[in-house]
């Protein structure tokens, strides 16, 4: 199982290229480019951060730290799983991105 910060990690460099300030054009905000449903299912989860902590790239780390490890099943491969989590319409070459970015 791959460690959930490198997940993190490698989501920042396909999803920002690491622009804290990015917004993308299904709405998505900072370096992980979260979406309202996704700062939605960290509150869920029990999540304290405000929302405008999605353009901090610490908390935003923390966001998505948070929902993964939370959402990723025991047994199952973890990146693949964390891709379906964090963008669940991508193809497969969502998740190759992904994995040649993981260190």
């Amino acid at each position: 199982m791959t460690n959930i910060m490198a997940i993190v990690a490698a989501l920042i460099l396909v999803e920002s290229g690491g622009d804290p300030d990015a917004v993308g054009k299904c709405g998505g905000q900072g370096v992980l480019q979260i979406r309202n449903v996704m700062y939605q299912e960290y509150k869920r989860l029990g999540g304290a951060l405000p929302p405008e902590g999605v353009w901090c790239p610490m908390m935003a780390k923390q966001m998505a730290h948070r929902v993964l490890e939370r959402r990723i099943r025991a047994g199952h491969d973890s990146v693949s799983e964390a891709c379906k989590i964090w963008n669940p319409t991508a193809g497969k070459w969502y998740e190759k991105r992904v994995r040649e970015r993981i260190k």
